[in-house]
């Protein structure tokens, strides 16, 4: 599976999720780092990413129904 990482979360998640043999982007890498919640949700869509954040933005079906995406998963650290 490969991952979007949002900016929400600590610089070394996608460096952990490589280390235990999955992809996975940070945003900050690819120049998204400040870009809207719209945009990075139009990349995952169209590279077949999965998004990983913080935002519980991303947790509202209604603006990001679950089955457009590869995967939506929003943690509360």
């Amino acid at each position: 599976m490969h991952f979007l990482v949002d900016a929400s979360m600590p610089r070394g998640t996608a460096p952990l999720i490589r280390s235990h043999g999955h992809d996975g982007t940070d945003v900050r890498d690819i120049g998204l780092g400040g870009a809207p919640d719209a945009d990075i949700a139009t990349r995952a869509q169209a590279h077949g990413l999965a998004i990983l954040t913080r935002d519980f933005d991303f947790a509202d079906i209604r603006n990001y129904p679950p089955d457009q995406y590869a995967g939506l998963v929003v943690l509360d650290l």
